[in-house]
């Protein structure tokens, strides 16, 4: 196999598992949305009654276009956004007194952490040749220069 194909074959697999997170939370939060809002509520966010439509919107929605490689650098940048918010927001663990509470926390924490480092990953390599990126205009590939 030559290095390009390598490299595309590997950015196609962390971009799906990159985007199967996203997806499968987005699922999650579609099949109790009024628990997920009770959550929010308890974490003290406002509109407790609308995140959990745009938790869909952004993670289940945003997780398909990013799983089918479309506009994946513009993609990965908002999504990074998205969950430094989400962590700073939902997994302060340095607040947190209850040892199994902190433990938990910081954990998830520190996976949206490297969650934020592969999708900086993707905004410098792009979706790859198998993405409709490179589809749609031939620079989706880290080896085609994009």
């Amino acid at each position: 196999m030559e290095q390009d194909s390598r490299v595309d074959l590997g950015l196609l697999i962390g971009r799906v598992a990159l985007s199967l997170v996203f997806v499968m939370v987005g699922f999650g939060v579609m099949l109790s949305p009024d628990a997920f809002a009770r959550g929010m509520k308890a974490y003290g966010l406002p509109f407790p009654d609308l995140l959990p439509w745009v938790e869909i919107a952004i993670n289940f929605f945003g997780g398909l276009v990013l799983l089918a490689g479309f506009r994946t650098r513009l993609l990965s940048g908002l999504f990074i956004v998205f969950v430094v918010v989400a962590a700073l927001a939902a997994h302060h663990f340095w607040t947190m007194t209850v040892p199994a509470e902190r433990a938990a926390h910081f954990t998830h924490f520190w996976k949206d952490v490297a969650i934020i480092g592969g999708l900086v990953m993707l905004i410098v390599t792009g979706g790859g040749r198998y993405s409709l990126d490179h589809l749609v205009s031939g620079r989706g590939s880290a080896t085609a220069g994009a």
